[in-house]
């Protein structure tokens, strides 16, 4: 084996691994930013009700709601400024982490078969690392083909 394919291939297990660790933490934010979301809103709509039928007053309660909201958007900013750092390009950061977005709301939204959310996540990292490979790999790091 030579020196240049060792190199080679030393490189392409280094972008296969980038491209596992930058999928499984944008991957792994947004399943949990959904979860406590939907459990929030509950508590919220549910302590809403419970205060209108009293009537008591709510804006302590939507204060706090906000307040508490506003925890999320340091974990959202923390991951697009790994990503920013990581790829070395503003816009595409925010696009890989907007298609991730897209992704998990249409995973949460309309996988309802179980085929779906089996062969889906495998399918969308497939082409999450194929992206990585080209970006990678490709000297002009054009993405043209990721916004296809």
């Amino acid at each position: 084996m030579s020196f240049s394919s060792r190199g080679s291939l030393c490189a392409a297990s280094l972008m296969i691994l980038s491209s596992n660790l930058s999928f499984s933490l944008s991957d792994s934010c947004f399943p949990f930013y959904f979860r406590e979301t939907q459990e929030r809103m509950l508590r919220f709509t549910f302590l809403l009700q419970y205060h209108i039928r009293y009537r008591l007053s709510y804006t302590l309660l939507v204060l706090t709601h906000v307040v508490e909201s506003l925890v999320f958007v340091p974990i959202m900013l923390g991951t697009l400024f790994f990503l920013i750092q990581f790829i070395n390009d503003e816009l595409l950061a925010f696009l890989v982490l907007s298609v991730v977005w897209i992704s998990e709301v249409y995973s949460v939204i309309c996988m309802r078969t179980t085929t779906c959310a089996r062969f889906f996540p495998r399918l969308f990292f497939f082409y999450f690392s194929l992206f990585h490979i080209y970006f990678f790999r490709s000297d002009e790091n054009v993405y043209c083909i990721f916004l296809a």
